[in-house]
């Protein structure tokens, strides 16, 4: 990822630190981790900025935003929304008609939530959940900035790239979808927020805080805070082949939706758990930062904030890109990091128990590749992002700030 912290209309080096007057934002963004993670991690560096911040996160009720916004510590409300179907048949249009009328009742009690709340500005990162929290702010002439993960924008950000105050992008490469001056709003270039605890761990003392072998290979694996079917069955099979597997130590996260039946898999398998005590399966981990960082290997979909963690924390990698989703960016995310030499990738086609394990054999035993896969990774890290969107959030809420004592 070749950025160099581009700006337009901003002071990169905000003087509005701790001690500045009170800050209430609402954050909002969910349907996987992916989004959620960039609003925690710029929750918590504008924690450590100022005392007096207030928080608050708006997302679907019952949802993987309202797990990791309680577990950060910050106040939820839920609103009741789903997705538009992406299906013109008559059931989604069905779908469609009860979800634009669910649309407007989320609109209305995230505007109720907005004033109860006195919120200064909103912090969006994507998923449908945005939209009507956007929507809200915009009518309420609350400040809003948005930030776009991938480089192909999602619908939400596509929707609202002209109604918010400042657009937010990962790559230079994602410039290309928005006219520079389009709708009036400004552009900055500024990376993917990642918690700091992803380059917090070195290996063997991740391995010491898992109470794992520090001198055994270690393969972390994971589809994403739902799951992927397709990889966790490759690695269900895998499981099952355990001699291929050797002495490796492996362990692998299904998502909350995949755990039943992953476990399934290896039962009819006759999988002997008791046995294999050098293979670990779980269904969701809470602290990713302490895992990736104990890993030598990391298998994963590529997901714009997953790959910017494995940055972060320097990890060689085989990246899975999913075929379902949206523009195929998670494709065109993990290629543009294989043609740097950064990520050994491996496509869902040709995805099988036997070509994952090879694979991993095969960089395991190759020292050499393996490092240099993590330094590349490394190398691609833009390890000033979260500092960067707290500066442009900072010099919104000082100018409402000013614009409201003239």
């Amino acid at each position: 990822m070749d950025i160099q912290g581009e700006y337009i209309g901003f002071d990169v080096l905000s003087s509005f630190r701790l001690g500045a007057p009170e800050i209430k934002i609402v954050l909002t963004g969910g349907g996987t981790a992916g989004h959620v993670s960039p609003l925690i991690a710029v929750f918590q560096e504008l924690q450590k900025r100022h005392k007096s911040l207030e928080a608050l996160f708006v997302g679907k009720q019952g949802s993987v935003e309202e797990r990791m916004a309680n577990e950060a510590g910050i106040d939820f409300k839920g609103l009741n929304i789903s997705g538009l179907s992406r299906t013109f048949d008559l059931g989604g249009i069905c779908r469609n008609i009860g979800v634009g009328a669910n649309y407007f009742k989320a609109v209305k009690k995230a505007k109720k939530f907005l004033e109860e709340f006195g919120a200064d500005l909103v912090f969006a990162t994507g998923g449908y959940v945005c939209a009507p929290v956007l929507h809200a702010a915009r009518r309420l002439k609350i400040k809003a900035v948005m930030h776009e993960q991938n480089e192909a924008p999602g619908l939400t950000t596509r929707l609202f790239k002209n109604k918010v105050d400042v657009l937010l992008l990962a790559s230079d490469g994602s410039k290309k979808y928005f006219k520079k001056d389009d709708g009036g709003r400004r552009i900055a270039v500024v990376g993917n927020p990642v918690r700091s605890e992803f380059k917090r761990w070195k290996s063997k003392d991740a391995k010491r805080a898992l109470k794992l072998s520090e001198t055994g290979f270690l393969v972390v694996s994971f589809g994403g805070s739902l799951g992927a079917r397709n990889l966790n069955k490759a690695v269900a099979d895998a499981f099952l082949n355990v001699e291929d597997i050797g002495e490796l130590d492996w362990i692998h996260i299904t998502g909350e939706a995949g755990y039943d039946e992953f476990i399934s898999i290896l039962e009819d398998g006759h999988f002997d758990f008791k046995l294999h005590k050098n293979i670990e399966i779980r269904r969701y981990v809470s602290d990713m930062a302490l895992l990736i960082g104990a890993a030598d290997l990391v298998v994963a979909r590529a997901g714009a904030m997953t790959i910017s963690e494995l940055q972060m924390a320097g990890k060689a990698c085989i990246l899975i890109p999913s075929p379902n989703v949206t523009n195929n960016h998670q494709f065109f995310n993990a290629d543009a990091l294989f043609k740097k030499g950064a990520v050994a990738m491996l496509e869902e086609k040709n995805l099988a128990a036997g070509r994952l394990i090879r694979e991993i054999k095969a960089l395991m035993l190759d020292k050499d590749c393996l490092n240099g896969l993590s330094s590349e990774m490394a190398k691609s890290a833009v390890l000033d992002s979260v500092d960067r969107i707290c500066g442009i959030i900072e010099e919104l809420v000082e100018g409402r700030s000013r614009d409201e004592r003239k």
